[in-house]
């Protein structure tokens, strides 16, 4: 429910639980506008960060014990390796047969670190989620702040980026009926991941791109920095951040032609 609260002379609006929620989809501009004005709260952003993990573990810990999926994911992750392996015996960095003695290992230990992994990969998530968050959060920061000239904290660029998390709450809701559904591993909602696109081309790299939830996240958080920063031009905030989010998937994917030791890491 909606309450009021004098900020100087305006009388601005307080939004509670579900008004954040629904605004993040509904009116996301009039949301952060109002969100600027009122006394800063860490459950803001830090309510959908923990929803978030839940939701990852949990469907984390399902898919892993799908006897079907759990085979799949073993089996692209041995193709993966050894397409790895290969390139590096042409490289020259190992030899055939240190490629297949490693490549046996890997098979015989894989399945039992699966088995453990179900419940070892629950801290992981809550780890990496957090350590994302915190740095992605303050390098948009750095970025609206220092390069558009915004007018805001890094308290607000956490609301900015974290409050959309919603919007990844429910990709990643669907996305796990999906592998339940048809029993197939999966990334993304991209067009790229239902079209089994190869992610080491360009085509496929940018096709892994092409994902409604993802594309409407980062819009979201564009709309989040523009209001929480007070810059004028949506437009430019929009262009910049998405201008990174490829920027970023492109730099990594160079770097993993180059390094491709990188692949084992999922850039």
């Amino acid at each position: 429910m909606n309450d009021n609260f004098q900020n100087g002379n305006e009388e601005v609006e307080t939004f509670g639980f579900t008004d954040k929620l629904v605004g993040v989809f509904t009116s996301p501009s009039e949301t952060f506008a109002t969100l600027r004005m009122q006394e800063k709260s860490t459950t803001t952003w830090l309510i959908p960060v923990i929803l978030l993990i839940l939701i990852i573990s949990a469907i984390n810990l399902v898919t892993m014990s799908n006897p079907t999926v759990s085979m799949k994911i073993q089996e692209r992750q041995l193709s993966q390796i050894e397409k790895n392996f290969s390139e590096m015996v042409e490289s020259g960095k190992m030899t055939q047969e240190q490629a297949e003695k490693q490549l046996d290992e890997i098979q015989g230990r894989i399945s039992e670190q699966m088995e453990k992994g179900k419940w070892i990969q629950i801290p992981s998530v809550i780890l990496v989620v957090f350590v994302f968050f915190f740095i992605i959060s303050g390098f948009f920061y750095l970025v609206v702040k220092f390069g558009l000239k915004g007018n805001g904290n890094y308290s607000q660029a956490m609301v900015a980026y974290g409050l959309p998390y919603y919007i990844l709450v429910i990709q990643t809701l669907i996305m796990g009926l999906v592998i339940i559904l048809l029993e197939e591993p999966m990334q993304s909602l991209s067009i790229g991941e239902f079209i089994q696109a190869d992610k080491e081309t360009i085509v496929g790299l940018l096709l892994s791109k092409l994902d409604l939830f993802s594309i409407w996240y980062y819009y979201a958080i564009s709309i989040g920095f523009a209001k929480m920063f007070k810059i004028e031009s949506v437009s430019k905030v929009i262009i910049t951040i998405f201008s990174i989010w490829i920027g970023f998937s492109l730099l990594f994917f160079f770097l993993a032609k180059a390094f491709p030791v990188l692949k084992f890491f999922g850039f």
